[in-house]
């Protein structure tokens, strides 16, 4: 009786630890902080954004996206260039209340940041690390001063201060899941991500599709 007593509590414990990891998506009924962000950039997002707990009451991070993304007219989805943006196009803004890390487990210091669409470079330093070539770049807000896209190298050297390392901050885009309701936060166990999955208003050409993006919030590549 003894021994089934403390293999209860053990076992108790161990759920309770295991479901204290978990995180939770709320919806942020606010805009991006407008006095930490260029004029341009500040009105280019929505006025509502993601936050994203650990456990009951631990924030991650906020993320924001812009109310519309202008997507170049004839992109098309490859096998692996997934996403339809512009390179250096911005995507949107995120925050960290505390330190927080990227795809490769750099660690981001807290801030506020802009995301801005880029390609992992096939130089051969990346077999493995990704499905699919897509990810959001990090860089300082106060360095991002226009909605324009960014020239790939400035893009590169501007995310490198946010990471504090010769290698640029990057979250990871993987293909989006088009079935479920969207905005919802999913894990994927057997890699031990955690996505955030939301559809935002797009324009291209002539039509005005709704784009859905899954974006790697928690978890980092294999490699």
């Amino acid at each position: 009786m003894k021994y089934g007593m403390w293999g209860n509590l053990l076992w108790l414990a161990a759920v309770t630890s295991a479901a204290a990891q978990d995180y939770r998506l709320e919806t942020l009924a606010e805009p991006p902080p407008a006095d930490e962000l260029a004029p341009a950039v500040a009105a280019a997002m929505a006025p509502q954004g993601y936050r994203i707990f650990r456990g009951e009451s631990r924030r991650v991070c906020d993320v924001w996206f812009c109310k519309q993304w202008d997507l170049p007219a004839g992109q098309q989805a490859t096998e692996q260039v997934v996403y339809p943006f512009a390179p250096g196009q911005l995507v949107g803004v995120i925050r960290f209340p505390r330190r927080g890390s990227d795809f490769r487990g750099q660690q981001i210091a807290p801030g506020l940041y802009t995301l801005r669409y880029g390609l992992q470079p096939v130089d051969g330093n990346h077999v493995g690390t990704a499905d699919n070539r897509d990810f959001l770049l990090l860089v300082p807000a106060a360095d991002d001063t226009a909605t324009s896209p960014l020239e790939e190298e400035r893009l590169f050297e501007l995310s490198k201060q946010a990471a504090g390392t010769t290698h640029p901050a990057s979250l990871f885009l993987p293909r989006p899941v088009a079935e479920g309701e969207v905005p919802r936060l999913e894990h994927d166990a057997s890699r031990e991500w955690w996505l955030l999955l939301v559809s935002n208003q797009a324009k291209q050409g002539d039509s005005s599709p709704e784009l859905r993006l899954a974006l790697v919030v928690v978890g980092q590549a294999s490699e």
